[in-house]
């Protein structure tokens, strides 16, 4: 299971380049930069699977990271 972090939530479903990223298990984290100042980040599970692959594969993929690979897939396979 890879956890990724961002400064903003990060769509479920993000294409990008050859690959899917499918992120859940969503949390917030506040941190405290050093300066009196404080920001929130996000962080989230994700699986990166490829633009071309078909259900079964996006559910191992996304199974096999630790997610729930079939609600998932319901969410993206329309």
């Amino acid at each position: 299971m890879a956890t990724v972090n961002a400064n903003w939530q990060l769509p479920v479903y993000q294409v990008i380049g050859p690959v899917i990223r499918v992120h859940w298990d969503y949390t917030t984290r506040t941190i405290d930069d050093g300066i009196d100042l404080e920001r929130t980040t996000y962080d989230c599970q994700e699986a990166v699977v490829p633009l071309g692959a078909d259900r079964e594969t996006f559910v191992s993929t996304v199974n096999a990271a630790g997610g729930n690979g079939e609600a998932l897939a319901d969410g993206y396979f329309t």
